[in-house]
């Protein structure tokens, strides 16, 4: 995952700002409707055919009707016919003669009636439903991105917190503005690839009451405004990217009074800092290096990027002159060269920092390559990355004998706990885990750890991974709206911590 897109990393960027204290950030949702809009656009067509005839011979200067009739070889009843449809259109006009000519009515091609000869394209007025999105309390329609949305279910597995549209109700027609559509309307008819001209917006008829409610996952920043006792001010990035209007709309319609009253934010933290809040007091002596590793790391991702981008515009630029060919390759390869040189430094150190996808891919790694112990603790869990898991592991037993040990927290029996679980529907998960360890009850043992937050990742005694990082919840593979931070750690001191916690939690 880009720093771009990292909530800290955001957080960092925007920690400065005059006359407030930046106290942390929180991975939102923000509420989204999906509507139909009865739009009226204005689009050319094709003259018809007879119609582009006599525009032609119009514009030739055959302008009485029995010349039209002869030259065209039609009858003149179907060309007075025609030529009355493009007076009433405005297109030609009835031209005045000194005396009356034996071969009728003279007609003659307006200004517009030229253009129209000229191009043989003419406007239609149709109505056409334009699906469109519209952002909860900014109260006006956002541009479509493919995947950006989440529904309800993805929401609660990333655990982000909901913002409600303000007020909570769907759009009414005379909340969108044309200046607000028309770029969007443009990009609808440029994903329709359509061969004809892209329509104009001309206007709006009605707002389809159906459609669904979507979210817009985004990073909300907390700052405390100086001098102003209590008094937070809330402001979102989306992609990356601050957004000024959703910190002036939120602020309007009070949507702080929206959020939970007791909404725990994260704190912003460098890399010493996390791995100092991840691990126990008893391990920070082990993380004096974690700081000057998790540079290697950014350095490395930086270089990562720069390359790919190099690579795509090398592959595009097949007009370069050779030695600018040979001079692109050259810069390629030292750019591989650095970048293998940093993971290689990397992969010595004792302490890593993962990214998001790190973690994807170690949880993979790890079900395929354990070979006598594999523990995977969990702050919660869904059905999707628990079914890919377990399909893992199935292959992994099949190879070989190997203690497996699941657990999850934040499933308390409690009233509020068993709230929790059916909202956020982990009924499915946990019954596969149970299922998982009836067919293999020897070597799998699953257990509920009740209100715990707790997240590892322990695979023999070659390492053991600490972080945010929901090893039974997040999917493995597609869209990533939430960035996670995790640790993993080769010391046998965190190891052996970590073996003594989970003994702790699955034998007692």
């Amino acid at each position: 995952m880009s720093d771009l897109l990292d909530p800290n990393k955001i957080a960092l960027r925007h920690r400065n700002i005059p006359g407030a204290q930046l106290l942390g950030w929180k991975n939102v949702a923000i509420a989204v409707y999906s509507v139909k809009v009865r739009a009226v656009l204005m689009r050319q067509k094709p003259v018809a055919p007879i119609d582009e005839f006599l525009l032609r011979a119009l514009n030739a200067r055959i302008n009485h009707i029995q010349d039209l009739s002869s030259f065209l070889g039609l009858d003149a009843i179907t060309v007075e016919s025609h030529l009355a449809d493009l007076h009433r259109s405005e297109l030609i006009a009835i031209a005045k003669e000194p005396q009356p000519s034996d071969l009728g009515v003279k007609v003659e091609l307006t200004p517009r009636g030229k253009d129209i000869a000229a191009s043989l394209k003419t406007n239609e007025i149709v109505e056409e439903n334009i699906p469109v999105w519209f952002h909860g309390f900014l109260r006006k329609p956002i541009p479509y991105r493919r995947g950006e949305l989440l529904n309800n279910r993805e929401c609660q597995e990333e655990e982000l917190v909901q913002i409600p549209a303000m007020p909570a109700r769907k759009p009414e027609l005379d909340e969108f503005q044309l200046a607000d559509l028309v770029p969007i309307v443009r990009e609808y008819f440029e994903r329709a690839k359509s061969n004809s001209q892209n329509p104009e917006l001309v206007g709006l008829k009605s707002v389809s009451k159906e459609g669904g409610l979507l979210y817009q996952p985004a990073v909300m920043l907390v700052y405390q405004m100086h001098g102003e006792s209590g008094r937070r001010q809330f402001a979102f990035a989306v992609n990356g990217e601050k957004k000024d209007e959703y910190e002036t709309a939120f602020s309007k319609r009070e949507g702080a009074r929206k959020l939970p009253k007791d909404l725990a934010i994260n704190q912003v933290r460098s890399v010493e800092e996390s791995a100092k809040a991840i691990f126990p007091s008893s391990l920070t002596s082990h993380l004096a290096d974690v700081a000057r590793v998790g540079d290697l790391v950014e350095r490395a991702e930086a270089l990562a990027t720069d390359l790919s981008v190099r690579e795509e515009l090398t592959s595009r630029d097949s007009d370069a002159d050779p030695d600018t060919k040979q001079r692109q390759l050259a810069e390629i390869a030292d750019l591989k060269d650095e970048i293998g040189r940093l993971r290689s430094e990397i992969e010595l150190a004792r302490v890593i920092p993962l990214r998001t996808n790190d973690c994807d891919k170690l949880l993979k790694e790890a079900a395929k390559r354990a070979k006598q112990r594999l523990i995977v603790v969990s702050g919660t869990v869904s059905d999707r990355a628990v079914s890919a898991l377990i399909s893992d592991l199935e292959d992994l037993l099949a190879s070989r004998d190997v203690s497996i040990w699941l657990g999850f927290g934040m499933m308390g029996n409690d009233r509020q706990s068993r709230a929790l679980q059916g909202r956020a529907n982990h009924g499915p998960a946990i019954r596969m885990l149970e299922q998982f360890a009836k067919d293999h009850p020897k070597q799998v043992k699953v257990k509920n750890l009740g209100d715990s937050h707790t997240k590892i990742l322990l695979c023999d005694e070659d390492y053991v991974a600490l972080g945010s990082y929901n090893w039974l919840a997040m999917k493995p593979q597609g869209r990533r709206h939430r960035v996670e931070h995790a640790f993993k750690a080769r010391n046998p001191e965190c190891i052996a911590w970590a073996e003594a916690e989970c003994a702790r939690w699955f034998e007692n």
